[in-house]
């Protein structure tokens, strides 16, 4: 399995330099073979949705899938994904196939990406959805569709994709994602409905009866004094500059666990297998009280732990998967951001969700920058101090009282690193590095980059590339 990284470095230079390629040809060709682009009902028969990376984004999508079968009844719906999001299509609603591509090495990348190609040609795509707004990989599977009509999004030069894509729209960052996406819609479906609300998840029984043997097993009945609070720890890798401090979450969880007297708190900390030993490591094991605490992390299958989420009083996270899995589930929530903005990622018009941030300078960054300037020193986040957490928790579940405020114990000294001057290009090479008015001799400013070492990480890349692609080469 490739790191993201090293992903992102292929897709750029590989997956770059091809799609340009595949752009000039396609808009050659488009000059001369006539193409009917005409949509109507009778003539729209398969569409393809494509997103690859981001379970949230793909729950998010429904709001697509939604108005197409609205407005073409009869067509099939087909969604393109990363072979590992494949069991999340269990409980959506209205897809009538699954595409995948295997993104776990470089010969299975290959070979599942020109077995895809196949499908799609034969499928005789008439509108292709890409809803990848960085990927070159995803651009280059768009134009290879052949489909009659492609879609997709352009953020900087709209010029560059004119041959790839036949309809192109603005992704304004500004907006929320539901909007967005009901935006690029719309487009295709021309629909005067602009229903927001995302399906409701259809849950086998297999997956509700996991967690029910669960509580069963560990909880019994629940009583009418017992809160069940559930905590998100976690970010997938495309972005672990989002996850909030673990000794926050640690000091929040010991608060409510010993100064709650007339209720019987219950916190369940969520998440996958590949995310259990942070949890245990982070969190849990640094609680001197784990009574009532259970770590969840890892125990069930994906579709029972979105369900899990249900039986929460209230649900702490920050910007990740788990969020959005309870938007469309109607869950009460106190939700996290920093260097995500919760005015482009929050569902709209969702009373049941607080949001809380900490509005430093540089604050929002992912989606904006190709990495965030603080390079994870995720100041944004830090300043959005436990007890803050605390206070909005017990007022959410209604057991607001004073004394539990004065009851609020700080178990460890909060340490913002201030020497990082908000919204600066951090060097790589020093976390520690300090403001630019406080350069020491051996740091150039962040204005002072090298150009030589830029041009020889590049070159760096590029042979780390080859090495990998060379035994695919020989094929």
């Amino acid at each position: 399995m490739f790191s993201l990284d090293f992903k992102i470095k292929v897709d750029r230079i590989l997956f770059g330099f091809s799609a340009y390629l595949l752009d000039r040809l396609a808009f050659i060709v488009g000059k001369f073979k006539n193409m009917d682009h005409s949509i109507a009902k009778d003539n729209m028969k398969n569409v393809v949705i494509a997103k690859y990376l981001g379970l949230g984004s793909i729950v998010r999508s429904q709001v697509i899938i939604q108005d197409i079968k609205n407005t073409f009844p009869n067509c099939k719906v087909h969604y393109l994904t990363s072979k590992k999001n494949i069991k999340i299509f269990e409980i959506i609603q209205n897809v009538d196939n699954i595409l995948t591509i295997d993104d776990s090495g470089i010969i299975s990348m290959f070979f599942s990406t020109l077995r895809l190609v196949i499908q799609l040609l034969k499928i005789k795509v008439d509108a292709f959805i890409d809803l990848e707004v960085y990927s070159r990989y995803s651009s280059c599977i768009t134009v290879m569709s052949c489909a009659r009509n492609r879609y997709g999004f352009f953020r900087y030069d709209i010029h560059l994709h004119i041959g790839i894509y036949t309809h192109m729209l603005y992704f304004n960052s500004q907006k929320n994602i539901t909007d967005i996406y009901l935006q690029i819609s719309n487009y295709l479906t021309s629909s005067n409905m602009y229903n927001k609300n995302i399906p409701k998840f259809i849950f086998k029984e297999e997956h509700k009866n996991e967690v029910e043997k669960y509580f069963l097993d560990n909880l019994k009945n629940k009583k009418e004094d017992d809160i069940y609070i559930g905590i998100n720890g976690n970010a997938s890798e495309l972005a672990l500059e989002r996850r909030y401090p673990p000794l926050y979450f640690v000091e929040l969880i010991e608060n409510l666990l010993n100064n709650i007297e007339d209720k019987n708190i219950n916190i369940f900390l969520i998440g996958s297998p590949s995310e259990k030993k942070y949890l245990e490591d982070e969190i849990y094991n640094k609680l001197n009280n784990k009574n009532g605490v259970f770590l969840t992390a890892g125990i069930f299958s994906l579709n029972a732990s979105i369900y899990l989420l249900s039986k929460f009083d209230l649900f702490i996270t920050t910007d990740s998967g788990p969020l959005h899995f309870a938007y469309a589930q109607n869950v009460n929530i106190i939700s996290i951001w920093g260097p995500c903005s919760n005015l482009h990622y929050s569902f709209p018009n969702y009373k049941k969700d607080i949001p809380i941030n900490s509005s430093v300078y540089c604050s929002p960054c992912i989606h904006l920058t190709i990495r965030p300037p603080c390079n994870g020193n995720n100041i944004c986040l830090q300043m959005i101090y436990p007890k803050n957490v605390y206070i909005k928790t017990i007022k959410y579940i209604n057991i607001y009282r004073d004394e539990y405020v004065m009851m609020y114990k700080e178990l460890f000294k909060k340490y913002v690193d201030n020497r990082y001057y908000l919204g600066s290009i951090t060097d790589q090479t020093r976390p520690d590095q300090t403001r630019p008015d406080q350069t020491r001799p051996d740091q150039t400013r962040p204005d002072q980059t090298r150009p030589i070492e830029i041009w020889l990480e590049y070159i760096k890349d590029n042979i780390l590339i080859y090495k990998k692609l060379q035994p695919m080469l020989r094929i």
